[in-house]
């Protein structure tokens, strides 16, 4: 929830300064350099940021839900600006989705992790194995979409 209102508030934000404060995008979030070197950086970009939205289980969720809301703002901001220049939403959604399909849901899996940090404390059974299961899916979530940004969308 706190991505999609972070989504539809970046985007209304470059929609509505349309010109004056647009991202110049030709370039935004494509990494100049593909295969192992960039799906190693994306990967490590990555898994930092999860491990910040994972922290929210310890910090009362104040970093998961800040993390969440800011991803959201960019990719927001990112679409909007992207329509601005005059891609279409066929060209944006080729150029996310195939490792947007991995990231994101990984993402979310941790957010989501970091948001029980209130329950967490008042809760006696903390449910350590259920936790670190779903932090192993994160980490192979976010891997496979790094080798997919590194190797495929970094071509298109």
């Amino acid at each position: 929830m706190l991505l999609c209102i972070g989504v539809v508030t970046g985007a209304l934000f470059i929609l509505a300064t349309s010109g004056a404060a647009v991202i110049e995008s030709k370039n935004i979030l494509v990494n100049q350099e593909s295969g192992s070197q960039a799906a190693i950086h994306i990967f490590i970009r990555n898994s930092c940021v999860a491990l910040i939205l994972v922290l929210g289980l310890f910090f009362f969720a104040l970093p998961t839900i800040a993390i969440l809301f800011i991803n959201g703002l960019w990719i927001g901001a990112v679409i909007a600006s992207k329509l601005i220049d005059g891609a279409s939403l066929f060209e944006i959604g080729i150029k996310i989705l195939p490792h947007g399909m991995f990231e994101i849901p990984a993402l979310l899996l941790a957010g989501a992790i970091g948001l029980k940090g209130i329950y967490f404390y008042y809760n006696s059974d903390k449910q350590w194995a259920i936790h670190l299961k779903y932090l192993i899916y994160v980490i192979c979530f976010l891997f496979v979409g790094a080798l997919v940004e590194g190797f495929i969308t970094a071509k298109l």
